[in-house]
């Protein structure tokens, strides 16, 4: 499957060149056809319009154009590079008349070779920043020793349906704790410092005379030869994952309860750490189904999951900024929700709780819930 790279950045403050830029797209891993429809889709949005002076646009009233341009795709799984011209007919109609044309043309030995080297040094960054993520440890409280201990909301559901080290209770907390959050970041931030200022990351700028990794793509030059490559979707830099998992069951056995962060720089060189959803599971549930609006398409998916994961959720939702209220706007304190059922999912009332983060959204519907004064 094809996916275009994006969305890490570095910048290493050196000396920029004096040539035009050769036009490239990176791509995670595609085909000749595939880096055609990556260029295909570049020239189509290179189209611009005119309207006369003085004069609102009405159909018929425009005139649109495009440049010709060479552009080249560089795999960086693989380090092979294509060649493309584009150029569009019936240039100064309206876009619609606009007809595209594309060719292949010879990649030269030298573009190969700085497009090889470009993709290497892509993988020794990525390498680099995977293992400063890798080495990362999370603050004492998640800990992967069963023993740990995660302090539950006061009052609330803490009636013990969920042991403070269950898997599950510190995978919730892990995933909603802003402390785990800013210490992942703290802590890769300092390697990642160390790193560059020590000059024990010198392999990204080797292979070049220049060298900018930015959040829209690169740029990069030597011998008097220079590329601009651009991307267009984000896949992350790195991600940091902890697997809380039983003692009794191997972590490769399915998903579980696994946290995923996202870790990306940006030009400036700061670090940012952020849950990732879509990579996070809780009890073998994608994080991102059990937000409301999530990827399953039918909002919350917090019914499916068990009472234990439900009290742990409410927990650590509680020490978040942000509010609970049931379906008829009131607002209720943790201590207020205080029942699950003892079986799957849900609750014994008819008590909805729904969490709204601080800007007022709704994130979280915990229904069937038992709470006082509803």
């Amino acid at each position: 499957m094809m996916k275009v790279f994006s969305a890490f950045l570095l910048f290493l403050g050196i000396s920029s060149y004096e040539v035009v830029a050769e036009q490239a797209i990176a791509c995670e891993n595609c085909s000749q056809a595939q880096a055609e429809v990556l260029v295909r889709e570049r020239a189509s949005k290179a189209i611009w319009c005119e309207t006369p002076r003085d004069e609102y646009y009405e159909r018929g009233n425009r005139s649109c154009y495009s440049n010709a341009a060479d552009v080249y795709v560089v795999n960086l799984a693989t380090g092979q590079s294509y060649g493309f011209h584009h150029y569009h007919t019936n240039q100064g109609l309206e876009p619609g008349y606009l007809q595209l044309h594309m060719q292949s043309i010879a990649v030269t030995n030298a573009y190969r070779q700085m497009l090889l080297e470009f993709s290497q040094s892509v993988k020794s960054y990525r390498s680099f920043l995977q293992t400063l993520a890798d080495q990362a440890v999370l603050p004492s409280e998640f800990a992967a020793s069963s023993q740990a201990s995660v302090t539950m909301a006061s009052g609330g559901t803490g009636g013990g349906t969920c042991p403070a080290n269950s898997p599950v209770r510190k995978a919730i907390e892990a995933a909603l704790s802003e402390h785990t959050r800013a210490s992942l970041q703290f802590n890769i931030q300092r390697q990642f410092n160390s790193a560059v200022a020590t000059g024990r990351f010198k392999s990204v700028q080797g292979a070049f005379e220049s060298l900018r990794i930015t959040a829209l793509g690169a740029e990069f030059g030597k011998n008097n030869i220079g590329f601009n490559v651009q991307w267009d979707r984000s896949v992350g830099g790195a991600t940091k994952r902890v697997n809380f998992h039983p003692d009794w069951l191997p972590p490769e056995q399915g998903p579980g309860n696994e946290v995923a962060w996202s870790v990306t720089p940006d030009n400036q060189g700061n670090i940012s750490v952020t849950l990732n959803p879509k990579q996070t599971y809780i009890e073998g549930l994608l994080f991102d189904s059990l937000m409301v609006g999530g990827s399953d398409g039918f909002g919350s998916s917090t019914p499916l999951l068990s009472a234990c994961a439900v009290e742990a959720f409410i927990a650590a939702l509680a020490k978040r900024t942000g509010s609970f209220r049931n379906s008829g706007g009131k607002t209720l304190t943790p201590s207020q929700i205080i029942s699950v059922h003892p079986g799957q999912g849900g609750g014994i009332g008819g008590c909805d709780v729904l969490f709204y983060d601080s800007r007022g959204e709704l994130q979280f519907v915990f229904t069937n819930m038992k709470c006082s004064n509803n």
